[in-house]
């Protein structure tokens, strides 16, 4: 029984899409959107069934609850962290890694910080890299090429809002000084929840930055076609789908040195990655090497697609349940 929340925008909800598009027949999934019918269903399906897979933070108690009471075999696929993400573990989080007999990060290098931060759990701790829908990238990039539309040399795009954690502001800032030098005339466009509470008014008052809401995952992909640049700078980033997303679209990408999604691209160097997530001086130098020196290709090329796309992650998902 497969146990994750797929219907709604994000990086952990698309990567269950990508899993539920190639599960076999045998394993069952939630397929109610009613929450009336939802636990209902749940809870039937995992009377029946021997091993019970909870993807993303979003697991429910009872369900989770009902598994270890009936002695069903619990994997816990870790997308997100509370304690990283928060300052401490949630309630839920701390049942679950009770609870869980395997523990797989979406990333070795996340995987590590894991290990690191609960070393306690360190003997459940495994890997699950996330699957890449190469296909529906590919007919993105195609739409786009077909189109007659190029991208746009002066725009950068980045995701997460004002989150404090997605560090966009330092990005923001450093484009800002870029403009600021007569070197570019460069803008930001900024996608996510925007809240008074956190970043969001200082990376909106940025001369360069235009700050919209979240949109659905298609048209994230439309967006990323559109962009010269996009940048991940987070402190913590599980995997960070976008960023392959946005290799994949033709973008020129710099990352943190805390995104797991790195662990896929062999070719990367020591310019496609910011050490100090703060250092804006940092930031402005390699976005200026980046337009000087575009990585997409080299970056792109070196990714195998066939062990990195959505089949092969379920198949080494349905190959863990059965060991």
């Amino acid at each position: 029984m497969f146990v994750g929340s797929y219907r709604n925008p994000g990086g952990p909800n698309e990567v269950n899409r990508n899993i539920i598009r190639h599960l076999p027949a045998s394993v069952s999934y939630q397929k109610h959107s009613s929450r009336y019918l939802l636990r209902p269903e749940s809870l039937l399906k995992i009377m029946m069934c021997d091993v019970v897979v909870f993807s993303g933070m979003m697991f429910r108690p009872y369900e989770l609850s009902l598994a270890k009471l009936l002695g069903k075999k619990i994997i816990y696929i870790m997308h997100g962290c509370a304690k990283f993400e928060c300052g401490e573990s949630s309630s839920s989080e701390k049942r679950i890694f009770r609870y869980a007999d395997r523990i797989l990060c979406v990333s070795p290098t996340y995987s590590e910080m894991v290990k690191r931060a609960f070393p306690e759990i360190a003997h459940k701790v495994g890997v699950q890299m996330n699957g890449i829908n190469w296909d529906e990238l590919t007919a993105v990039r195609q739409a786009f090429d077909k189109s007659g539309q190029s991208k746009d040399p002066r725009r950068i795009i980045l995701f997460g809002g004002g989150r404090p954690e997605k560090k966009n502001l330092y990005v923001c800032k450093a484009v800002q000084l870029i403009n600021e030098s007569g070197l570019y005339d460069l803008h930001v466009d900024v996608y996510g929840y925007y809240r008074d509470t956190d970043d969001s008014p200082l990376i909106a008052a940025i001369p360069c930055v235009t700050f919209h809401h979240v949109i659905p995952h298609d048209l994230v992909n439309v967006e990323l076609a559109k962009s010269r640049m996009f940048i991940q700078n987070s402190q913590f980033e599980s995997f960070g789908l976008a960023l392959i997303d946005a290799l994949s679209l033709g973008c020129d990408v710099l990352f943190s040195t805390n995104t797991g999604a790195k662990d896929i691209i062999p070719a990367r160097q020591e310019s496609d990655v910011i050490n100090d997530i703060t250092d804006v001086n940092e930031i402005k130098d390699k976005i200026l090497w980046t337009f000087a020196h575009p990585n997409n290709k080299r970056l792109y090329d070196s990714i195998d697609k066939e062990k990195t796309s959505a089949r092969t992650a379920v198949d080494n998902l349905m190959a863990r349940c059965l060991e």
